[in-house]
């Protein structure tokens, strides 16, 4: 035993003290990256898991003769995933100037007002609303791009691009797809993210195939190194020292090479003394017979418990803040003394896992630090931790929205989260960042905190433009639900949750429940009001899979009866479009005669919005109708409006819709291409995807060459209860089918259209 001490104490003595890890097996990954970043404009993208080294060669590069003379910024995108619009961006930026006084800024740079208030007496004055979100998001992005050129951005870097919100991801897209905005110092993108973090259906994965033609392009995915690099990256932390064979091939089989793990552990190893010194380097010791490790998280975590008090404590506070912060944020947070934070500060940083950057700012050095900290803070002490972020926060100006919303969520205050993360989604509304507000509001609805008086409210926010999947929608049916069957809401509030879940339910498909909530709110709700005439106007829709014909038109003369002269010019022009459209839809002949009261434009946003979206749909029911040029000239109309006012996605609608009609009257000139080209564009609706594969199909099956499967078109009609689409889309399978001889199959694939027309009554459903 006496000698097994002394081995100990000898090898104790001379351990070298820990260095900062040498930049180690990337100099070819770092050779190819500044290569690509002298050639404007580049897109790299660096690709790998936590730990892998992402972080380090971004470093490297900035710091390389490549960047002497070039200017960077770096926007770090935070772990813990709130919705905060353009929030790692707008950050990067106000780090790199503390004025915009003095950068030539066109009248374009009023749009940045809400994002940089603090700079708002050397902005131009904001420009004027505009109705469609995508119209006020891409003008957002010029101004941002115009900002970043002013302030001679050479490279713009994006760090952890897993966790970016999706309007920073929406806008690397733009940076990426539309350099024909770029200036002659147009910026390279350089852009780190894990490939197995990245959210379902990201933007991120479209940035290399949506980029133009010049663009210089680098992918760098970067693996575990290889045992030789293993051992230079522990020998540099060694003090250059030697390093058994053993030993570096046992580390690198346990850490796969990875270079924070290989990091993480060697400090912890470092830490226990549990090095030796022999003939050829360094060792460890009874390698069978002490377990390393197994991960990252099991380092942090023995390695924090080493530290003092003090030191603990500050690193839980960073650990819950996540964003860089001071020293003054860091001590308040803890409840530490600033003598005592003074003193936690510099052990947390000696140890490797708190840092600080160029700024001054103090984070955990990782992610994965920092989230093995957090988990292990007991709850209680983690609530307090979070609250007294949240009253810090409070303060500052403008006032981080998103992040004092998670701080007094954690923290417990149900209150003061609802407030923060409903002024949150109003700013995210009032910027076009429907991602952002979605995510918040679905968020609180899923709650069980949220009291019933407030579900209604928050639903009507959601934009339903950006609807997307079962989930959500499964998010908005339980807490309507919830609100509906509580004693504690009066009736008529009962009545318009009731409204709002029939609206949900009618989105998902689910067309009778809409039907039978939306008739019971009938009942719940003011004869007459506004939203009484709403739940029978959804009544009055024909839809594939409920109702019939003459239940509609009953719905339809109810409401028009109920009708009061006190509503809007908006309100009422809403529901004339929407009950125009309902009497077209089931080929009633009225239609025509309230669509014809509709105006070729109006005054205000909200009503040039019902205006537009009714010569859209009008232009859609008269093609049905076999009224071509009646359909022409409402499409041209919408067209126009939605032109002249940056209506993108009714655009969208429209081209399609135009595409359509050029199948029916035979203009059929290069019509499959141009309707491969509205399927092909950037992130089409299913709708609009799906009518133009209809149009593809159709033309190339006329025309003789090989016709496509249209099932899924024909799915996505069904799925989407888009009646006329679905029976034409039938008709034309059945068609395909028939010229084959499978007569077998044509009737299969018509059997349920024809019963739903006979179901339904509506014959009109039938002439595709």
């Amino acid at each position: 035993m006496s000698g097994s001490a002394g081995m100990r104490g000898d090898g104790a003595a001379r351990l070298p003290r820990l260095a900062s890890p040498a930049f180690v097996g990337r100099v070819r990954e770092l050779a190819a990256l500044a290569q690509a970043m002298v050639q404007s404009p580049a897109l790299v993208l660096v690709e790998g898991e936590a730990g892998i080294g992402k972080s380090r060669l971004v470093l490297e590069f900035l710091a390389s003769p490549a960047m002497r003379a070039r200017r960077g910024l770096v926007a770090v995108c935070p772990p813990f995933c709130e919705p905060d619009t353009l929030g790692p961006l707008l950050d990067a930026i106000r780090q790199a100037t503390e004025s915009v006084a003095g950068l030539g800024l066109s009248a374009l740079a009023g749009t940045l007002r809400p994002f940089f208030p603090e700079w708002a007496a050397h902005l131009p004055p904001p420009p004027e609303p505009l109705d469609d979100p995508r119209a006020a998001r891409h003008r957002l992005f010029r101004a941002l791009v115009e900002l970043l050129d002013r302030l001679r951005i050479a490279v713009l870097v994006v760090e952890d691009a897993h966790w970016a919100d999706e309007a920073t991801v929406e806008f690397l897209l733009f940076l990426v797809t539309r350099p024909v905005v770029w200036s002659s110092s147009r910026p390279g993108l350089l852009v780190t993210y894990r490939p197995e973090d990245l959210p379902a259906n990201t933007p991120v994965v479209r940035l290399s195939s949506r980029r133009p033609a010049g663009t210089t392009q680098l992918r760098i995915p970067l693996g575990g190194l290889d045992v030789a690099q293993t051992g230079r990256l522990m020998s540099s932390m060694l003090a250059g020292e030697s390093i058994s064979t053993e030993f570096v091939e046992f580390l690198h089989r346990h850490t796969a090479g990875i270079p924070l793990a290989v990091e993480e552990v060697l400090r912890l190893l470092h830490d226990r003394a549990d090095l030796t010194h022999r003939d050829e380097g360094w060792a460890r010791r009874r390698l069978d017979r002490i377990d390393i490790p197994a991960t990252v998280r099991d380092a942090v975590l023995e390695r924090a418990a080493r530290l003092g008090p003090p030191a603990q404590a500050v690193l839980r506070a960073a650990a819950v803040l996540a964003d860089p912060s001071d020293g003054a944020m860091l001590a308040a947070v803890s409840g530490l003394t600033s003598g005592d934070a003074d003193q936690g500060v510099p052990e947390a940083i000696q140890t490797g896992l708190l840092q600080q950057d160029a700024r001054g700012l103090f984070s955990v050095r990782h992610p994965l630090a920092a989230r093995a900290v957090y988990d292990t803070i007991p709850p209680a002490e983690r609530r307090a931790l979070h609250r007294r972020a949240a009253d810090l926060l409070q303060h500052r100006t403008p006032a981080p929205l998103a992040r004092l919303a998670r701080h007094f969520r954690e923290a417990g205050d149900i209150a003061s989260w609802l407030r923060y993360a409903e002024l949150a989604v109003d700013v995210a509304l009032g910027s076009a960042d429907e991602a952002a507000a979605a995510a918040l509001l679905y968020q609180l609805l899923e709650s069980p905190d949220l009291p019933v008086g407030d579900v209604a409210r928050l639903v009507d926010k959601v934009p339903f433009v950006g609807f997307t999947g079962p989930a959500r929608l499964d998010i908005l049916v339980r807490a309507l639900r919830r609100a509906v069957d509580g004693a504690s809401l009066p009736v008529r509030e009962r009545g318009l949750a009731r409204l709002h879940l029939a609206r949900v339910l009618s989105m998902g498909g689910e067309i009778a429940a809409a039907y039978d909530e939306a008739e019971r709110s009938v009942a719940e709700l003011p004869p007459g009001s506004l939203e009484a005439v709403r739940a029978m106007d959804l009544l009055g829709r024909p839809e594939m899979f409920a109702g019939t014909m003459a239940a509609n038109l009953d719905w339809l003369r109810r409401s028009a009866a109920t009708r009061e002269s006190g509503w809007s010019p908006a309100e009422r022009l809403s529901l004339v479009v929407g009950r125009a459209s309902a009497l077209l839809r089931m080929g009633e002949e009225s239609g025509w005669v309230e669509a014809a009261t509709i105006p070729q434009d109006a005054p205000d946003a909200t009503t040039r919005r019902h205006v537009t979206r009714g010569h859209l749909n009008f232009g859609g029911f008269a093609m049905y109708w076999g009224r071509y040029h009646r359909a022409r000239r409402h499409l041209a109309v919408a067209l126009t409006l939605a032109d002249r006012h940056d209506l993108m996605a009714v655009r969208d609608v429209v081209v399609a819709t135009q595409v359509h009609l050029d199948w029916f009257v035979g203009e059929w000139a290069d019509l499959a291409e141009r309707a491969d080209a509205v399927a092909g564009a950037d992130d089409p609706s299913p709708i609009i995807w799906a009518e133009a594969k209809l149009v593809a199909g159709m033309v190339r099956a006329a025309t003789g060459a090989s016709v496509p499967d249209l099932t899924v078109v024909l799915d996505v009609a069904r799925r989407y209860s888009l009646a006329e689409l679905y029976m034409e889309t039938a008709a034309a399978i059945a068609t395909s089918r028939l010229a084959d001889g499978d007569v077998d199959a044509a009737l299969s694939v018509t059997e349920e259209p024809v019963r739903i027309v006979a179901a339904r009554g509506i014959w009109l459903w039938a002439v595709p």
